[in-house]
């Protein structure tokens, strides 16, 4: 993808999958739009688990919908 999105997605989530991080953007369109959506709809996309999740929210210093 020549997303610029993606590479700053990447660094934003250590071990996150290229391939995830692409179908992220594709889906959102932003990394703003991701860290607004819930933790549900995220989970929804493929090989994205509540172990990259947390990474993500931690990284943003989020905590997880409880």
């Amino acid at each position: 993808s020549n997303n610029p999105a993606v590479p700053r997605l990447l660094s934003l989530v250590p071990r996150l999958p290229e391939k995830v991080a692409v179908r992220l953007i594709n889906q959102f369109g932003s990394i703003w739009t991701i860290l607004n959506t819930g933790d549900t709809e995220l989970l929804a996309v493929s090989g994205f688990g509540k172990g990259l999740l947390q990474k993500l929210k931690q990284s943003v210093g989020k905590s997880c919908d409880s």
